[in-house]
């Protein structure tokens, strides 16, 4: 169970990507607002969204800068090009123990770890009577999937 420090930035974190949702919703909805009031309105409810998300991400920037080990574990993150401070924020809130686990025992935990599933017959049976998934890049290149 994480400290109540972490669980209040998984908090600002679950904040923040609700926030974003509402933020897009509201995007989505005002090229279909028809009259100057409506639009009116969207527009003050997207402007008060937009603040309310820097205002969060104030308050992550405040937490991550509060605590060192923090801070050293989002600049570790922030080294790997392409990590910008919105995935590694996330990841400290959401994987608190990176960095303190084995990265088998990591992978594991993020559902990234190859595990082996041909003891069970029964799992073998549903993947051979199912089709391929639709990620499958063979599967999504052939002609019968392609033509309409």
């Amino acid at each position: 169970m994480p400290d109540a420090a972490t669980q209040a930035l998984a908090a600002l974190v679950g904040r923040r990507r609700q926030l974003l949702d509402m933020l897009g919703a509201k995007q989505r909805r005002l090229p279909q607002a028809t009259t100057p009031a409506v639009r009116r309105d969207v527009q003050v409810h997207i402007r008060w969204l937009e603040r309310r998300v820097r205002d969060v991400d104030t308050d992550l920037t405040r937490a991550i800068e509060a605590s060192p080990v923090w801070r050293v574990q989002e600049d570790l993150l922030r080294s790997v090009p392409g990590v910008g401070p919105v995935t590694a924020r996330t990841r400290l809130a959401e994987l608190p123990e990176l960095g303190r686990v084995p990265r088998r025992a990591m992978a594991a935990v993020v559902g990234v770890a190859p595990f082996n599933r041909d003891a069970t017959l029964g799992f073998a049976r549903s993947i051979s009577a199912s089709a391929p998934p639709a990620s499958c890049p063979r599967w999504r290149s052939s002609p019968s999937s392609t033509s309409s």
